[in-house]
């Protein structure tokens, strides 16, 4: 009884590995014919859209990482109050920054919304 049903498994196996094959076989023929009209035909608009997404906004970023550096080298009592306000000299650094960069922007004609943005 063993051995047949191992048989029975076996003929059902080979059948399945020969259907395989044989849809392998077509789906390759079939590719090969469509592959030169899918080439022609442009993608429908929809499909465009889906494939790219909605259009974004771009952002550039600036971290400046040495604040109270630049408030030093820049004004003297910066660095007896950086001791005492650290987080003032750090919001008047990046004011500047942003208008330094909104000056430097519009001699390039770029228009561009310059804000400061506070990670807390």
């Amino acid at each position: 009884m063993l051995i047949a049903l191992l048989i029975l498994n076996a003929i059902l196996l080979s059948a399945a590995i020969a259907l395989l094959v044989h849809n392998h076989k077509e789906l390759r023929t079939q590719s090969r014919v469509l592959h030169p009209v899918l080439d022609l035909a442009p993608p429908a608009p929809d499909e465009v859209r889906a494939l790219l997404g909605q259009p974004r906004k771009r952002l550039i970023s600036v971290e400046i990482l040495n604040p109270m550096q630049l408030a030093a080298k820049h004004h003297a009592f910066a660095g007896i109050l950086g001791n005492l306000a650290p987080g003032l000299i750090r919001r008047e650094v990046h004011r500047q920054a942003a208008s330094i960069l909104r000056k430097e922007l519009e001699k390039w004609d770029v228009m561009a919304e310059v804000r400061i943005h506070a990670a807390d």
